[in-house]
């Protein structure tokens, strides 16, 4: 088989892997919310306090097939032998060289996902609006996570998870004292327990996430990152829920006038939205 060949042929390899979840099982689900964030920042020796309020429209979309991490698996050996049988014919003055191509089939329970949120803050205080409210200031949320369930406790079950998501509010038309930009992030790893309330029908979410770095241990950038809260669910139909969440965090921030990573954002969010399973 000549590279060219093995090229094309791993292209619909890689279309066949995506698309060869069981149709019988849960595949991937959709959720939309509306989010009302409120952040605040306390001050430091040279920047003041900050708070503000960010409504936000969040869009989820989340793979419970293990079709994604096996294509990116069976993508990931490809390549290494590609580069390995691409090394040696150079090494050998060979004019061609050829490499095996991977194919990996979905395994189902480590879910992956990917949330995106867009927003215009409102209600600001503080150092950044000390010359005029910004009038031109956009929000966005970007946050990527996956985890399993581990195994059933009493009535519900637990699960683990791991999210790296981050926020930024900024208004480049600015000048001088109007400018105004903010950013937090958060990278964690937590624990989820559901429980279902059958005779509803509604389900219950507790949830709580520590830093990274701090869960792992000693060696590992770590900050006072931490975050908790809980989802009610209603289930209108067994692929169809509406759901409201509380959820407060205390995220890393880099503040107006500089980098200071040290320094912690608190934020309490309200949400309202609905989940579609298919």
């Amino acid at each position: 088989m000549n590279r060219n060949l093995a090229l094309t042929t791993l292209g619909v390899l890689s279309v066949a892997t995506v698309f060869a979840a069981p149709a019988s099982a849960t595949t991937f689900d959709l959720r939309y919310a509306y989010e009302i964030q409120s952040w605040n920042v306390p001050g430091t020796g040279s920047t003041a306090m900050l708070g503000f309020t960010a409504p936000l429209h969040t869009y989820t979309v989340t793979d419970h097939s293990g079709s994604v991490l096996s294509f990116g698996a069976a993508m990931a050996r490809t390549e290494s032998g590609r580069m390995r049988a691409r090394d040696e014919a150079i090494r050998r003055r060979d004019t061609s060289y050829s490499y095996a191509i991977h194919s990996a089939q979905p395994k189902e329970g480590l879910l992956l996902g990917m949330t995106v949120g867009t927003g215009q803050p409102a209600n600001f205080s503080g150092s950044a609006v000390s010359g005029g409210t910004p009038v031109n200031t956009s929000a966005n949320l970007l946050k990527f996570f996956m985890g399993s369930d581990l195994f059933s406790l009493f009535d519900g079950t637990l699960a683990w998870d791991t999210a790296a998501w981050g926020m930024s509010a900024t208004d480049p038309s600015g000048v001088g004292t109007n400018q105004f930009s903010f950013k937090s992030s958060m990278w964690a790893l937590g624990l989820t327990y559901r429980i279902p309330v059958l005779t509803l029908p509604i389900l219950i979410e507790p949830y709580a996430h520590l830093d990274l770095g701090r869960a792992i241990g000693s060696g590992f950038t770590s900050y006072d990152s931490r975050d908790y809260g809980a989802t009610l669910a209603y289930v209108l139909h067994p692929q169809w829920r509406v759901e409201a969440r509380l959820h407060n965090a205390t995220m890393a921030s880099e503040l107006r006038g500089g980098a200071t990573t040290s320094g912690l954002a608190n934020l309490t969010t309200t949400a309202f939205g609905t989940t579609m399973t298919f």
